[in-house]
């Protein structure tokens, strides 16, 4: 499932795209997980505190996100998700701040758990589950990119080796344990080609060059 800058959503078959239903609201930057027929957004750009669900067919708006953001991440489905960073404002006002607060998804609600340890918004991340989470790379004030790395076990947040280069807006995909991530926007300005791996069943657990 592929949602855009706007309403329009698509699903992919393998091989081809075809239109989904144009989710409730229009934006950017959302937070989002799950697969095409359990899937989830929060939040967006302009900042807002909407969350909605996908049952892969329909898009229904659920229970508010605790503070309206923009630019955090999410790992899991439309029932059991955990939520996390982004850019964010009190009661959508002015005053933005990078947001280190997390939260968890059970289905019609959401319960805060630590937060993390690094505020920071325009994240990365990878994940099986709302218990297995990475949040990896941002954004930090005033407006620099990092190379932080944090793991969610379902209990607390713990930082680990950074990834080779700091970066705002990558991506990964596999689990805690074992992913591979692709770099956004890296410090001086370019957005490189690489990927680099993680794998935590290695001696010394660390990202490689793939």
């Amino acid at each position: 499932m592929a949602t855009g800058g706007g309403v329009s959503g698509e699903h992919f078959d393998g091989s081809t795209w075809t239109h989904a239903e144009d989710c409730n609201q229009g934006n950017a930057q959302r937070a989002s997980c799950g697969p095409q027929t359990a899937a989830m957004m929060f939040g967006s750009e302009p900042v807002t505190n909407a969350t909605e669900s996908y049952d892969g067919t329909n898009w229904t708006e659920v229970a508010d996100y605790p503070q309206a953001f923009k630019g955090g991440e999410a790992v899991g489905t439309n029932t059991a998700a955990v939520v996390f960073g982004g850019y964010a404002t009190v009661n959508s006002g002015a005053t933005y701040f990078w947001a280190n607060e997390a939260y968890t998804w059970d289905g019609s609600s959401f319960t805060a758990i630590p937060n993390l340890n690094t505020a920071s918004s325009e994240l990365g991340k990878s994940g099986a589950s709302s218990t297995a989470a990475m949040k990896i790379g941002g954004i930090v004030p005033p407006n620099n990119q990092i190379a932080n790395v944090e793991i969610w076990n379902g209990t607390s947040w713990t930082e680990v080796a950074d990834i080779p280069a700091a970066t705002n807006q990558g991506d990964g995909a596999g689990t805690s344990t074992a992913t591979i991530f692709t770099f956004g926007k890296i410090a001086n300005g370019t957005y490189p080609t690489t990927t680099v791996e993680w794998n935590e069943g290695q001696t010394a657990s660390s990202f490689t060059s793939s």
